[in-house]
């Protein structure tokens, strides 16, 4: 469940985006939001474009909060620990394009933002993986240290069977 929340959650950030800032026909689907396009002013398609890192972020926040202030237990944990898996493909987009100079017809939403706000991805990215980093360090350290192992295997297999869940069957059902 932690995987289909989040990836929702995400992508109605973006979509909230785009209906406050009066852009009209774009529609959610189950891994984006679709409509929006290059006619619209810059600093719009930026803000939407940042809303669902912003929204991940906030899951992932609102996770490290619980698990500090009340000590909620592993499905807390598990979905601050699930949520950010996407940044996985900024990761993978900052690694290629720093050793090997190449990747810029990638399409994922921080580099999106940085395009249309014309700033160089490299830092957003940056800013983004040191914040998912602390925030997953400070959720594994909620988890009881006698289980820790275990859980934090179990909540690595079980997000990515999620994901491959998501992506294959449930999502394309559920948002087409």
């Amino acid at each position: 469940m932690a995987v289909p929340l989040s990836v929702v959650l995400h992508e109605l950030g973006h979509l909230a985006a785009y209906r406050v800032l009066g852009i009209p026909g774009v529609v959610l689907h189950f891994s984006h939001v679709s409509g929006a396009g290059p006619d619209h002013p810059g600093w719009a398609l930026a803000t939407a474009e940042g809303a669902g890192p912003l929204a991940t972020l906030a899951i992932v926040a609102i996770c490290a909060i619980l698990a500090a202030t009340r000590g909620t237990g592993p499905a807390t944990v598990a979905l601050g620990l699930v949520a950010p898996f996407r940044v996985v493909v900024a990761a993978a987009w900052l690694s290629v394009h720093t050793v090997w100079g190449t990747g810029n017809s990638a399409n994922f939403d921080e580099l999106n933002l940085s395009r249309a706000m014309g700033w160089p991805a490299q830092p957003v990215i940056l800013l983004e993986l040191a914040l998912v980093a602390l925030a997953l360090w400070w959720l594994t350290r909620a988890l009881p240290p006698e289980r820790r192992r275990a859980l934090l295997a179990s909540i690595i297999l079980g997000g990515g069977l999620g994901v491959a869940a998501y992506w294959l069957a449930l999502g394309p059902l559920l948002l087409p």
